[in-house]
């Protein structure tokens, strides 16, 4: 009778793609998490170095973007796995969504980086998006409340 071979090399490839199968239905989620904090990244750089110059980018810098794109996407797997395995069957009794609490905290994170892509912007160009956005809002419904003719 054979023994099967262990192959370490074949157990490591069906670990990964287990593991990315296992979370693909978030990688929409990850991948706007991903981008807000990339465009957050670019405008604090042009703002480091509109307001500072060029010696204002350290390494020191860099590396709090590495911590926090780790930890904002660590952030989103933890909570997929806790509304995987304990929340998901409870909150579909009353919500048609799938993993509502990973996506609620996905709104946060984008949240989070949407704010200060805004600060960046307004440090940058002299205008805030949040203000403007808020004006077209305004002038919008005042559109729609003034009587036709």
């Amino acid at each position: 009778m054979k023994i099967p071979e262990f192959n370490v090399v074949m157990m490591l490839k069906t670990l990964l793609i287990s593991i990315v199968a296992f979370f693909s239905p978030i990688y929409g989620l990850l991948l706007a998490v991903g981008a807000m904090i990339f465009l957050d990244t670019i405008l604090g750089i042009i703002k480091s170095i509109k307001l500072d110059g060029w010696e204002s980018i350290t390494s020191r810098k860099a590396s709090v973007i590495i911590s926090k794109f780790l930890l904002y996407q660590l952030t989103v797997l933890t909570f997929f796995i806790i509304d995987y395995n304990l929340i998901n069957e409870f909150a579909k009794l009353h919500y048609q969504n799938n993993y509502l609490l990973t996506k609620l905290i996905t709104i946060s994170l984008c949240f989070v980086e949407a704010k200060s892509i805004d600060e960046n912007i307004k440090s940058i160009f002299g205008f805030s998006i949040w203000t403007n956005l808020k004006e077209v809002l305004i002038r919008t419904q005042a559109i729609k409340k003034t009587p036709k003719k």
